[in-house]
């Protein structure tokens, strides 16, 4: 049931010719507003309904209904009533006297008959009897949100303009369907707490080309309510900025306890909304590009209240971070018929291959104009993201010099947090690629590579079927979600874990289990004594300066500047590296958003160095696959030397000076955007300093020239 099917229930209700036992229709408003709003929780059970999408809808039609069965206003029976006692006073003089002075006090007071709300369909609505404070103009809107305005004053609730209806309204149980009618690319979360599944997405369209794009994330139950978790995605092509006053402001709703954050460089703001049996839900909302998002988490993770606004602002932070990269929705096609499903015999995956395509060795499959092979992929890559762009920009004789390359999301692939598959497009039947998530990660391989050949070679790839492997996380419990930031109180002092190697010292500060708290809000340094954090302030100055400035190599200039390929209908982007104004080296990227995933540009002993998403590339060489690493990052000069991060099987390690330190660490914060990107690995020419996790307890880490 719809809210088309509400609005004729609710018509039905608000009938002025129904009476109830007790009173004539219109002074039992108030009762059955109540009993109609009990009516929608119980068709509706409130699922896929995080903001209390059809209560506050229904609200908006009581509210014009309630206006509609008002009695029209009368103009002249007021002045008779005025004149009443001077007619009975007598005397015709003083009844022409009170007429030409009421008459004149009616016309200095006479204002003009404001404009008539659009009425609901099947229903009259006069012209309200007092012209609001200000007059609003319906901007972008969407179904449960209120009009929006800039500059202006929200007129009083009960002169609302009812919220305009989409001109089209669809669902999709898959990504790929709805990604086919969006009018822009939709960005999806790489990453959902606990894993949440996709359960389906709806396209809105609004007068004027405006759209609307939701997704959700819902955790599998019998039956949705209040305690089931769920992750909301709407994004929006409004023209409208993202601020304090255009947030989802509904009828006798209000966002509640705004914050102020940054995300991606754009200003964007972290609130909670209130729900009754609805339950709570806690916001996040930004502007990323031409785009307006919002996210929101409600159900079980515990639900933001007054003692406890902000407590799934990391979580909301961190799905905003994932989401970076706007997805490539390739243009589906009906298989055909005809077409067969193969099981790969080694991993739990399927696939649609054409008919007449055989099995010509374990996972590979030969066509009369195609062929298809299902491998482990053995690049280097900590996200499939990574790993697309290693494998298209390290093998130009297959893909060209400027390969296209564009996320693929399918209903399943958001759960796992290394990412949707990754698509390399073939020229002219040439050879492609779809690299995805191992489902079986346990046996030590990452990703697999599903490589193409043929003009068939995208349908095969968007066939492709698989469950994604989704890993453990812990689940906080400490003050991430249910203490009040004021009652942290650090220890005096911490002993910390000291290694000494190949000249630098590396102090460990044991901070918090990662079960109770992790680096991500402002707020998780209160855990850590004022003492350690200040000690060595003087090593922080020195920072360096833009890490994508020129440098001089061999007496020649050497730049690197990002450019996008405007031929590509993917929308990558070029990292380009000049000397003295030539390309010596590119670099292609997947389609990100607000954040460049270009790093650092950087020389030492005559080469020239370049830190790009995950890579390390030295005078044009992908130094990952020499070194064995899965990632390299936060490449510095520390003392004069190289320094870096890397992964290799699974743990976080430290290169210095061509050496690796004897330490390893499960996971180092870095590369975050929005509010954990206070807790990114930072750097000096003297000292490194970042948070590590390490035996599942989160550490604060200094590295330096220091004793």
């Amino acid at each position: 049931m719809d809210e088309r099917d509400y609005a004729d229930e609710l018509n039905r209700l608000f009938d002025p010719t129904r009476q109830s036992p007790a009173a004539p229709r219109n002074s039992a408003l108030p009762e059955d507003a109540e009993k109609t709003l009990e009516l929608a929780r119980t068709l509706t059970g409130f699922k896929f309904t995080p903001r209390g999408e059809h209560q506050n809808s229904l609200r908006l039609r009581m509210a014009a209904l309630a206006q509609a069965k008002r009695p029209a206003p009368q103009e002249r029976p007021a002045v008779f009533t005025r004149l009443r006692p001077a007619l009975q006073a007598g005397g015709l003089v003083i009844l022409i006297v009170a007429a030409i002075w009421g008459l004149s006090w009616i016309f200095k007071g006479l204002r003009p008959v404001p404009a008539a709300v659009p009425p609901l369909p099947g229903t009259t609505m006069p012209a309200p009897p007092a012209t609001p404070a200000a007059t609003i103009t319906p901007g972008p809107t969407f179904t449960d949100r209120p009009a929006m305005t800039t500059g202006a004053t929200q007129a009083p609730a009960e002169t609302a303009v009812p919220l305009p209806t989409p001109e089209l309204y669809r669902e999709y149980s898959t990504l790929l369907e709805a990604g086919q009618v969006a009018l822009f690319n939709i960005l999806t979360p790489g990453f959902v707490p606990d894993g949440l599944p996709f359960a389906k997405a709806s396209v809105s369209d609004y007068p004027g080309g405006l759209q609307e794009v939701r997704q959700w994330y819902l955790q599998p139950a019998g039956q949705p309510d209040a305690n089931q978790k769920m992750l909301f995605v709407e994004l929006s092509n409004s023209p409208e900025a993202v601020t304090p006053d255009t947030l989802n402001r509904q009828l006798k709703t209000t966002a509640l306890d705004v914050r102020e954050t940054m995300v991606g460089g754009a200003a964007g703001y972290l609130w909670w909304q209130q729900s009754g049996s609805g339950g709570n839900s806690a916001w996040l909302a930004w502007r990323d590009g031409e785009l307006n998002v919002y996210l929101s988490l409600s159900g079980d993770w515990p639900q933001p209240d007054a003692a406890n606004p902000h407590g799934l602002d990391t979580a909301l932070l961190n799905i905003a971070a994932s989401m970076d990269a706007p997805s490539y929705v390739p243009t589906p096609t009906a298989l055909p018929a005809d077409w067969q499903e193969v099981t790969s015999p080694t991993w739990p995956v399927t696939l649609s291959l054409p008919a007449g395509w055989k099995a010509v060795s374990t996972d590979a499959y030969q066509g009369p104009v195609g062929s298809a092979r299902l491998e482990a992929f053995s690049g280097p890559g900590s996200n499939s993201g990574q790993a697309c762009e290693w494998e298209a920009n390290f093998h130009p004789e297959l893909y060209g010099p400027s390969p296209a390359i564009a996320v693929l999301p399918t209903s399943a692939s958001s759960a796992d947090p290394s990412g949707s598959p990754c698509w390399i497009a073939g020229v002219n039947g040439g050879p492609s690629a779809l690299i995805f998530p191992n489902p079986t990660p346990s046996d030590g391989i990452r990703f697999l590579i599903l490589r193409l050949e043929g003009t068939q070679a995208e349908a095969i790839a968007r066939s492709l079927s698989y469950t994604p492997y989704i890993p453990a996380q812990p689940t906080l419990t400490g003050s991430s979600f249910n203490t009040d930031p004021g009652s942290i109180q650090p220890p005096e002092t911490i002993t910390p874990d000291v290694t000494r190697s190949n000249g630098l010292t590396v102090e460990a500060y044991p901070i918090v289990s990662a079960g109770v708290d992790s680096p991500g809000w402002f707020e998780f340094n209160r855990r850590i004594p004022a003492s350690i954090l200040e000690g060595r302030q003087a090593y922080r100055q020195s920072t360096p300066g833009n890490p994508l400035a020129p440098v001089t190599v061999g007496g020649k200039q050497v730049t690197v500047e990002e450019t996008s390929l405007n031929s590509s209908q993917y929308g990558n982007t070029q990292a380009l590296v000049k000397v003295d104004g030539q390309v010596v080296f590119q670099y292609t990227l997947t389609p990100f958003g607000a954040s460049s995933h270009i790093y650092r540009l950087g020389s030492y002993d005559g080469h020239w160095i370049l830190e790009v998403d995950g890579m390390l590339v030295q005078d044009g060489r992908i130094l990952n696959q020499d070194l064995g690493y899965t990632e390299i990052f936060n490449w510095s000069l520390l003392d004069g030397k190289p320094f870096y991060f890397f992964v290799k099987d699974g743990q976080v390690s430290i290169s210095y000076a061509g050496q690796a330190l004897p330490v390893a660490y499960q996971q180092v914060v870095h590369r975050l955007c929005c509010e954990p990107a206070a807790f990114n690995v930072g750097s000096s020419d003297q000292m490194v300093w970042f948070y590590a996790l390490k035996d599942e307890v989160w550490n604060y880490v200094e590295v330096g020239m220091f004793q």
